[in-house]
């Protein structure tokens, strides 16, 4: 954060309005409190600003009414209208909510004399940001509201009406899901699959519960148009495509609309899909997959456990499924070439993807991408390569145009522009702009 003052005088005498009162000398105005640190649009600042309003020749000025100015849609709340004794006044900022420069000002009344300070500011703080197969993204800012945006930089996030908050967020192709904070899925965007699970392929605007037995869920996973969920007592429903088999009901359909469990006895802890997968993990981190088969046979249409890795998580892209095993990555699919989990050596505390890119929270609180170069034409190959800017993280997403991350010291959710290209990478941070409303 910069901040400064500017002071405007009159350079002469005969330079001030010769309308002003006689008994109003010239004025010096100078700021005494300004912000300091870093600031984010629509705070409200903790300290209020104060300047002290002198003569020329420095002595206090009490009693001088004074006039607040603030830029843009920002708002200055006086504590008085008047100076003090000592020649001084205070008010409270409120930042406008659009990023960028923004600025306070105060002049005396029947003065000419000015004085304006500014602050730059960028970014919006968010506590959670989703993974998309789109080119969409979505967040739960600190208030605990919904938002959702087309991913390019720049995009403007709109705040969803939802019938409750939500703990987690999911984003398929082109539709959301999120887990609410009364352990219940809802669902809301494109049905075309019945991705929405409820019964119908209606698309709906705005959050819609799934519909799920009664009871408490732990998790919600999406794909390109298929959803699953898992329930506390470690059951796993899947609904909506159903091409290659990844709801795991024992066969292939176009879609289902209607929650059903997946077929077998095997309880789940975790489960993740990609519309041509899917992956659960058992209590025991047994990783158990169906739908594609790697070694390009027909599709696998019951769990089948994964040799050689046990993990705590898994996340599946189009091109790969990724499981962590005690903080180590491994990658395998048809996509990747390989058919056996192979170690990507980088190490996560969490792991989600999108279309083709896999994202990655480092040990060492880096953002990671690999697989493939968002937005690019390329497919896997591309190792696990740290988000530009060293910048540590609280949580890491991302969608098929760009990578997303929280900032770790201040909640600030930003974005890349990606490098096309073989080599391609990502560029500076961006600050997501924060919600108009």
């Amino acid at each position: 954060m910069r901040w400064h003052w500017l002071l405007m005088l009159p350079l002469c005498a005969g330079c001030l309005d010769s309308t002003a009162p006689e008994d109003t000398p010239a004025q010096v105005i100078s700021f005494i409190a300004a912000p300091e640190g870093e600031k984010f649009p629509g705070d409200t600042l903790d300290e209020p600003l104060a300047v002290r309003v002198t003569d020329d020749e420095g002595n206090p000025s009490a009693g001088r009414t004074v006039l607040w100015t603030a830029s843009g849609d920002g708002a200055l709340i006086p504590a008085s209208m008047t100076t003090d004794s000592a020649g001084v006044v205070r008010a409270t900022w409120i930042l406008d909510v659009k990023p960028g420069t923004q600025s306070a000002s105060v002049a005396v009344q029947g003065s000419d004399p000015s004085a304006t300070i500014q602050v730059e500011t960028a970014g919006w703080r968010v506590q959670a940001v989703s993974a998309s197969r789109g080119n969409h993204a979505c967040a739960i800012d600190l208030a605990g509201d919904t938002y959702c945006w087309l991913g390019s930089p720049g995009s403007i996030p709109d705040r969803i009406e939802t019938p409750v908050r939500f703990r987690t967020l999911v984003t398929g192709q082109r539709h959301t899901c999120g887990l609410g904070n009364d352990n219940r899925v809802y669902c809301w965007g494109s049905n075309d699959a019945g991705q929405l699970g409820d019964g119908t392929t209606t698309d709906r605007a705005l959050p819609t519960a799934v519909h799920l037995p009664p009871g408490d869920y732990r998790s919600v996973a999406a794909g390109e148009a298929t959803t699953c969920a898992v329930t506390l007592m470690d059951e796993a429903w899947c609904w909506g495509a159903n091409d290659l088999g990844v709801l795991g009901r024992g066969f292939a359909s176009e879609y289902e609309a209607t929650p059903a469990p997946v077929s077998g006895d095997v309880p789940w802890r975790s489960i993740s899909t990609s519309g041509m997968a899917t992956c659960g993990i058992d209590p025991d981190g047994q990783v158990f997959c169906w739908g594609e088969d790697d070694n390009g046979g027909p599709p696998v249409l019951t769990p089948q456990a994964v040799g050689g890795i046990i993990a705590e998580k898994v996340a599946l892209s189009d091109w790969a499924k990724c499981a962590v095993s005690s903080g180590e990555v491994y990658c395998w699919g048809s996509g990747t070439g390989a058919a056996v989990p192979v170690a990507m050596h980088v190490r996560v505390r969490s792991i989600s993807a999108g279309y083709k890119p896999i994202f990655g929270l480092g040990m060492d609180g880096l953002g990671y991408y690999w697989g493939s170069v968002p937005n690019s034409s390329y497919g896997w190959g591309d190792p696990p390569t740290p988000f530009e800017g060293g910048m540590r993280f609280l949580a890491v997403g991302g969608n098929d145009i760009s990578p997303f991350a929280v900032e770790l010291e201040t909640s600030t959710l930003y974005t890349w522009n990606v490098v096309l290209g073989e080599t391609g990478g990502a560029v500076a941070p961006i600050p997501v702009p924060r919600p108009a409303d």
